[in-house]
């Protein structure tokens, strides 16, 4: 059995990277729903999505206006030249096998939607919230639990942003100083939990808002 179609090859061990949407173009192929659902995904994500497949779903026609390109043919190499992050959705082995030969040979970053282990790269459950962005994977691929946990990470996340903002604050303001060491002393302090607790005690706008 060909190395890229063995399992349990990723289980032990992820290395987590986050992309900047607006520089990433993403090639996805297949037409199917499995397609149409991670183009939603990465459009809603502010990425450039192009969808390769001789056939596409009416679900498709809802996202016509945003940054996405259709490209009505059948699979080929080139498609993937110019491309950083390919999405396999399609059902057909060979083709996949095929597709994973090319994505090697280029050293691109793919994900195949049959079987995640067949990939090199897998999507987080991933959310955006004010100034974060929380991304979750679990080592046994079970993305439900994933986004049960979301939530709890996002609630729990909700009571430090007051203190999250004040910090930031502090930041802007001596971000820009040409001793670094001071900035990086005040920081490590300033998120600690010897100050999270000094800060909720005193959690006085009148005096943690003083410029």
């Amino acid at each position: 059995m060909p190395k890229y179609f063995e399992k349990n090859i990723y289980l032990s061990k992820l290395s987590s990277i986050s992309l900047i949407s607006q520089k990433v173009k993403v090639c996805i192929i297949g037409g199917g729903k499995a397609g149409y659902l991670k183009a939603k995904g990465f459009v809603k994500r502010g990425c450039s999505v192009y969808v390769v497949s001789d056939k596409f779903i009416d679900s498709f026609n809802l996202l016509k206006n945003n940054d996405i390109y259709f490209i009505n043919m059948q699979y080929s190499e080139e498609v993937i030249i110019d491309k950083h992050l390919i999405i396999i959705a399609i059902d057909n082995d060979e083709k996949i096998k095929e597709i994973i030969e090319h994505c090697n040979k280029y050293s691109k970053l793919y994900v195949v939607c049959k079987n995640a282990q067949y990939g090199n790269t897998i999507i987080p459950m991933q959310e955006t919230f004010e100034d974060f962005h929380i991304a979750i994977n679990t080592l046994n691929g079970n993305p439900t639990f994933a986004r049960f946990l979301m939530q709890r990470f996002i609630n729990n996340t909700k009571k430090y942003l007051d203190f999250y903002k004040y910090s930031q604050k502090i930041r802007e303001k001596i971000k820009n100083s040409n001793n670094k060491e001071l900035i990086k002393t005040i920081m490590n302090y300033l998120n600690s939990d010897k100050f999270y607790e000094a800060y909720t005690l005193i959690r006085n706008e009148d005096i943690l808002n003083e410029d």
